[in-house]
């Protein structure tokens, strides 16, 4: 009670402030995850380059133009 008196804030403010505070949480950890399984999956592309995914159909060169990567040849 003390604590409260002290800084003016009702304590059903704090606890109010603080479920917000711990949703806002577990939506930022849902899309970072969402992020990254979304970039794991574009890897996984068929003709896309093993270090950062960019599509390589119809590239000849032997190394992917995005990141530089040495291209395996395809069969």
């Amino acid at each position: 009670m003390a604590f409260d008196l002290l800084i003016g804030v009702p304590a059903s403010a704090w606890s109010i402030s603080l479920v917000l505070l711990d949703c806002v949480g577990v939506i930022i950890a849902f899309l970072s995850s969402l992020l990254a399984v979304r970039l794991i999956a574009k890897r996984d592309v068929v003709g896309g380059c093993e270090a950062c995914g960019y599509d390589l159909q119809g590239n000849e060169s032997g190394t992917c133009p995005e990141c530089g990567e040495a291209v395996k040849a395809t069969q």
